[in-house]
Parts: structure tokens; C-alpha cells; sequence
């Protein structure tokens, strides 16, 4: 039985990750997620896993891997491979909540997401800085979770999470500088495959 971080012919490679016919592999500094049977650039099939180890065939040979002990240095987020719909996995932060990087308009962004919020919505601010002429969109009076504020309903050309991309999706634009993260809103999760495994949260792109 072996631990989770192997070399074979100068690939360094690390299991970080778990679960029923899936691992999530770091190979070279790369992350990648691998179901049973497929095989990463390096020539590194997944040949079966489970919650506590996998078989890799390397190099012609099948060995047992159980977790790395760098599981804590797993990133926030592991993009599936482009043959499949996009895969976007979410670790919880110190607060228990689930943040992201993305954009807005092909411009980088923070998001949190909330499955409270209707819409997308940001500040004023953000809108500001992203460049977006908010004020000309429909005025609307919206609940926050003190009070009831002005907002500006809006449309975003792009939205984009991991390789995630949803086109034209509504926003509204608070007055102000709340809320600090962009909230990532239910006309965004809904277009989406959403589904919690352990404390992780996967958003997948519909086919």
C-alpha cells in the first residue's frame, strides 16, 4: 500500500481527493478529476476508487494510492476535463460559506454563492468598477437581510464560473457598498446541475 504522493518517469503525483469511480489527482502542480477508465496527458489511468484509495495503472504497472497528506492544500476549486460539461467543485471557507473566483463581462470578480438571493447582485461599486451604466436599468425595491434598499435591475452579458459560462443573465445593483461579495443568485444556480458531496458543492453546466 502506498501513500498518495508518487513519482513515475519524472511525474510527480499527488491524490487529493476521493470518492465512488472518481480521484482527484494533482499531477505536476495540475489538478485534474479522473473517473474510472480515464487516462490524463501523462499516461495515468484511473482503474478504480473509492472513498479510501484508488488504483492507478502507471507506466504498465497497477499500484494502490490512498490520500495525500497534502489534502489540506486542495484549492477551492477542480475543473473537470473539457470532454465533459463543466465541473466546478466548491470547498467551504472558515465562515462555512462557498466563495469563487470568476467574471462578470470578462472581468475578475468574487462571488459567494447564495441560494437566497433571486438574482445575480452586487453593489453599486462593483458595478462601477466593472463598468456597467446600472442606473439606466429598472428601478426595484429589494429585501436585504435589515432593510428594504433602491436596486437596478440589469442584464450581464457574460457570466462566468470555472468553465462555466452563462450568457445574459439579470442582475440587480444595490445602492451602496453591500453586499461586499457579488452574490452568486438562483437565476444563475438553476441553470445548473447543483449537488453537495460531503462539504464539497458541485455546480455542472447542463448538456
Amino acid at each position: 500500500m502506498l501513500t498518495g504522493v508518487v513519482c513515475a518517469t519524472d511525474t510527480s503525483i499527488a491524490v487529493m481527493g476521493l470518492s465512488e469511480d472518481r480521484a482527484v489527482v494533482d499531477v505536476n502542480g495540475e489538478l485534474q478529476v479522473l473517473k474510472v477508465g480515464q487516462t490524463t496527458p501523462q499516461g495515468i489511468t484511473l482503474i478504480s476508487a473509492d472513498s479510501e484509495e484508488a488504483v492507478f495503472e502507471i507506466d504498465g504497472q497497477r499500484s494502490v494510492y490512498k490520500l495525500s497528506g497534502r489534502i489540506k492544500n486542495l484549492p477551492s476549486t477542480v475543473t473537470a476535463p473539457p470532454s465533459e460539461p463543466a465541473l466546478v467543485r466548491i470547498l467551504p471557507n472558515q465562515q462555512e460559506m462557498y466563495t469563487i473566483n470568476g467574471s462578470i463581462n470578462n472581468h475578475s470578480v468574487n462571488f459567494l454563492v447564495d441560494t437566497g438571493a433571486v438574482l445575480v447582485a452586487m453593489s453599486s461599486r462593483h458595478a462601477q468598477d466593472l463598468g456597467i451604466n446600472y442606473q439606466k436599468g429598472e428601478i426595484q425595491l429589494v429585501s436585504t437581510a435589515s432593510e428594504v434598499v433602491k436596486a437596478y435591475r440589469v442584464q450581464l452579458d457574460k457570466v462566468q464560473v470555472g468553465e462555466i459560462i452563462l450568457y445574459a443573465i439579470e442582475s440587480f445593483v444595490i445602492e451602496g457598498e453591500q453586499p461586499t461579495d457579488i452574490l452568486l443568485g438562483m437565476n444563475f444556480l438553476n441553470r445548473l446541475e447543483m449537488r453537495r458531496e460531503g462539504k464539497i458543492l458541485e455546480l455542472r453546466q447542463r448538456r
